[in-house]
């Protein structure tokens, strides 16, 4: 109908794209004494987030609307390979 509505949207979240950060690590020597070594520690992910959303809202009547809604989300919380998907449906109404 007129009142219909379909939305597309992709999104991609801000993540830190450089930068390493120094980690001391404990350790003992041949001679029992703590020594401590100083690694280097990548902060940058190795995902990139990107997310995709379609959404689809219909009246169904004066007061009654239903909304369909599905989502797909690649490399979760910028983790490679850590995928999710979604879907939903609303049904709702004014009083």
């Amino acid at each position: 109908s007129d009142n219909d509505h379909l939305i597309f949207s992709i999104k991609q979240p801000l993540r830190v794209t450089s930068g390493k950060a120094a980690v001391l690590m404990p350790s003992v020597d041949a001679l029992g004494y703590a020594v401590y070594n100083t690694e280097w520690a990548s902060l940058v992910p190795d995902g990139h987030q990107t997310d995709y959303k379609m959404s689809y809202d219909t009246p169904l009547g004066d007061n009654k609307t239903l909304s369909l809604q599905a989502g797909y989300r690649q490399d979760v919380q910028n983790i490679q390979g850590n995928n999710d998907a979604s879907i939903g449906a609303t049904w709702s109404m004014k009083f």
